[in-house]
C-alpha cells in the first residue's frame, strides 16, 4: 500500500482490464450486433449476504416477478462474483468442486445460503449504431467492436437460433431491454448483417476488425464474466456472508426459512442472478455433428490443434444439438478470414 495519484485506474468502482461491453440501461433501448467468434466461458459464483440496518435488524424490500407480481424478502446485498476455482469436468458433472474451490465449500456447507457457481459467457460483436428507436442501421455508418456479457440461459438461446438460422457471423442480433432493473433483455435476430448495409465504407469492417486493440483479449474476456480473486480473499467473503445468514438465524427472524437461501431464495433466483441458474451436470453428450458457425459451439474433432480442454468444452457445449448446416471453412480460431470474405 501507498500513496496514489487521483486517475481514473484507481476509481473504487472500477477493476479490472475493462472493456466497452453492451449495455441496455433504459427499458426499451435496442442493440443489434454481429458475433464474430466463439465465446468465452467461465464458473462464477455470486456471494451474497442478508443486509440489516443500523439498528442490527434485517432490511426487507418488495421484488416483481415476471408476472409482475410483488412479494416481500430480505434484502441481499453484493460482496463479490469471484470465478470458481474449481476443475472444469467436475463443476460439469457434479455442479460444485469443494475440494479445490473454497466458495463450492462454502456453498456446500451453507444449506443453500451460499449459492453455486453460474456459467458465464463473454464474447467479442460488431455493434451497429442505430437510427433512433428502430432497428435501421444509422447514416453515416457506424460501428464498434464490444463484449456481450451473457448467463447460461441466452446461451441455450443463442444456440436455438444458429439452429433456426445458421451460420451467426452472417446474421444479427437483436436486444430489447424489458426490465432495466433486473436487466432482462429480450432476444431475437435479423437475417440481413449489420456489416452488409449499403452506407458502410469500402473497407470498413476490415480496419475495424484488424486494428490491433480494437478487439477484447482473452484476458479482457474473463474479466468481463467475473472477478479473479485470491482463494485467501473468496474464503473471507464467503466467511462474510456465512456471518450474516448466522445472525439472522439466531436472531430468530419472523422470515420464511426461505429467505435463508430456500424457497423465496430459489424463487427469485433468476432475478437475483440476472436470469441465471446454478452449474448443473451436463447430460450425455449427442452423437457428434458439425455446427455452422465452427467457432461458437464445435469446430469438430478433426482438427488436431484444438486442446483437449476445447475439446471437452466442444463435448459439453454439443449436449443434445440438433444436426445444422455444414459450416464455413474457417483458418483457425479466428473468424476473420470468414467474416470478411467478400467484404471490400
Amino acid at each position: 500500500m501507498g500513496r496514489v495519484p487521483i486517475a481514473t485506474e484507481h476509481r473504487t468502482g472500477e477493476g479490472g482490464d475493462r472493456f466497452p461491453q453492451v449495455k441496455l440501461t433504459e427499458k426499451d433501448q435496442k442493440a443489434r450486433f454481429t458475433v464474430i467468434e466463439k465465446p468465452w466461458r467461465e464458473f462464477v459464483h455470486w456471494i451474497k449476504a442478508p443486509a440489516f440496518d443500523d439498528e442490527g435488524l434485517v432490511v426487507r424490500e418488495t421484488k416483481t416477478k415476471k408476472d409482475g407480481s410483488s412479494f416481500q424478502d430480505i434484502k441481499l446485498d453484493f460482496i463479490s462474483n469471484p470465478i470458481c476455482l474449481g476443475d472444469e469436468t467436475t463443476l460439469l458433472q457434479s455442479g460444485l468442486d469443494p475440494k479445490n474451490c473454497p466458495a463450492c465449500d462454502a456453498a456446500q456447507r451453507s444449506n443453500g445460503d451460499i449459492a453455486g457457481p453460474v456459467q458465464r459467457f463473454s464474447v467479442n460483436v460488431i455493434e451497429y449504431t442505430l437510427r433512433g428507436s428502430s432497428w435501421d442501421i444509422k447514416t453515416p455508418f457506424s460501428a464498434e467492436i464490444k463484449v456481450w456479457v451473457f448467463n447460461g440461459r441466452t446461451y441455450d438461446e443463442i444456440e436455438g437460433i444458429q439452429q433456426e438460422i445458421g451460420d451467426l457471423r452472417h446474421h444479427d442480433l437483436t436486444l430489447v431491454c424489458e426490465d432495466p432493473w433486473w436487466k432482462r433483455n429480450k432476444l431475437a435476430f435479423k437475417m440481413e448483417p449489420g456489416y452488409k448495409h449499403e452506407s458502410v465504407p469500402p473497407g470498413y469492417i476490415k480496419q475495424l476488425l484488424t486494428t490491433e486493440g480494437n478487439r477484447a483479449t482473452e484476458s479482457q474476456l474473463r474479466d468481463a464474466c467475473g472477478r479473479d480473486l485470491s482463494r485467501t480473499r473468496m474464503q473471507e467473503d464467503c466467511e462474510m456472508a456465512l456471518r450474516a445468514f448466522r445472525k439472522l438465524q439466531n436472531e430468530g427472524s419472523d422470515a420464511p426459512a426461505a429467505a435463508n437461501g430456500h424457497a423465496d431464495l430459489n424463487t427469485g433466483i433468476d432475478d437475483l442472478l440476472g436470469d441465471e441458474t446454478p452449474a448443473k451436470p451436463a447430460a450425455p453428450a449427442a452423437a457428434a455433428t458439425e455446427d455452422p458457425l465452427g467457432e461458437f459451439t464445435k469446430e469438430g474433432t478433426a482438427n488436431p490443434d484444438r486442446t483437449e480442454r476445447e475439446r471437452r468444452e466442444d463435448e459439453a457445449f454439443s449436449a443434445g444439438q440438433a444436426a445444422a448446416a455444414p459450416p464455413a471453412a474457417s483458418s483457425g480460431d479466428l473468424v476473420f478470414d470468414d467474416l470478411l470474405e467478400g467484404l471490400a
